[in-house]
């Protein structure tokens, strides 16, 4: 029942995501295909190892976290937390954001909300998320998913990042400085 409800959770943050595309400004740069086919595959795997229980043949289907409903409950509420926190920073982006590495046109910087928290909000927010979702999801395959989507992450923030410094420099190069990329006070 709790995986249910986990799955709700994401399919709201699949509806503010839709909506949200209505409102982005033109790209004017973007990413190269290898590049974002990179971080789409690692996301794709993420999302079936984790949601996918037919992945949970051999050792990805040992269970990793007790099947106790408090653990699962544990989950869901970590998972809320997490897309909380992503759409909270999709919601201050605006129509800077773009489900892809771009520049838009008029493009912004933004600091305040949860991007005085961290470079890149929407990804910690996901991460954590995942993180509920694999606790109640308990088994191996759904951490080896969450650890695809954070390296895809990785990969996608530092494309971001070089874009960044490219169109801001020397106000973003002080921001990294302040800021640490997805991780609070850590990394």
């Amino acid at each position: 029942m709790v995986l249910q409800y986990i799955n709700a959770v994401w399919s709201l943050v699949g509806i503010c995501w839709l909506a949200g595309m209505v409102l982005a400004k033109p790209t004017i740069k973007s990413e190269s295909i290898l590049s974002s086919a990179t971080h789409i595959a690692l996301g794709c795997a993420a999302v079936l190892l984790v949601w996918d229980p037919a992945t949970g043949k051999g050792f990805l289907g040992y269970r990793l976290t007790s099947g106790a409903g408090w653990v699962a409950w544990l989950g869901l509420a970590v998972t809320i937390s997490g897309c909380a926190f992503a759409i909270w920073a999709r919601t201050t982006l605006g129509s800077n954001w773009s489900s892809m590495v771009t520049v838009k046109q008029d493009h912004e910087l933004i600091l305040r909300g949860p991007y005085a928290v961290v470079r890149h909000p929407i990804y910690s927010g996901f991460l954590l998320a995942l993180t509920g979702t694999a606790i109640a999801v308990g088994e191996i395959r759904a951490f080896i998913g969450l650890g695809f989507a954070f390296i895809g992450f990785l990969l996608k923030s530092a494309a971001e990042e070089k874009f960044m410094r490219q169109e801001f420099s020397t106000d973003y190069a002080q921001y990294c400085q302040r800021v640490k990329r997805l991780i609070p006070f850590v990394f």
